[in-house]
């Protein structure tokens, strides 16, 4: 089972993945924490993804979050490498990913409305690297990364 969040209600991004339980009779809970939620109201949806291929998505939700939080981006790992998600959208920039020796390997650029990028690294070695997130007003953020 996948989770979606969206700012706008129409627009979904998965933010996490749930290992579904499979068939029973009897009612099985799961849960899920959104560590870095928008400013504002986060819609979200389950995707559920069933063993026949037939996809399911369940009823929206709207969630107001009025809290502060220090963190300004979220990871999210997916098959084909990393989610990089803003908090809220900002000036724009640039997303680099550089392996251990300093050699850029990727770069993407956002602008001022992004509020999810993916960056690939399916083809990518086990590894140590470093994303670095460099935005238009001069701040530079960074993380390591272990593939």
């Amino acid at each position: 089972m996948a989770i979606e969040r969206s700012y706008d209600g129409n627009n979904f991004s998965e933010i996490g993945r749930i290992k579904g339980a499979g068939s029973s009779l009897e009612r099985i809970d799961y849960s899920f924490v959104d560590r870095f939620p928008y400013q504002g109201t986060n819609y979200y949806r389950l995707r559920q993804v069933d063993y026949d291929g037939t996809t399911t998505f369940h009823k929206v939700i709207a969630v107001e979050f009025t809290g502060e939080s220090v963190n300004t981006l979220g990871f999210v790992p997916t098959p084909e490498g990393i989610q990089v998600q803003f908090r809220a959208p900002g000036a724009g920039g640039s997303i680099r990913l550089v392996d251990a020796a300093g050699r850029i390997l990727r770069t993407q650029k956002f602008d001022d409305q992004s509020l999810s990028i993916q960056i690939s690294t399916a083809d990518l070695p086990r590894g140590f690297y470093v994303l670095q997130v460099r935005r238009a007003d001069g701040k530079v953020e960074a993380w390591p990364l272990v593939k």
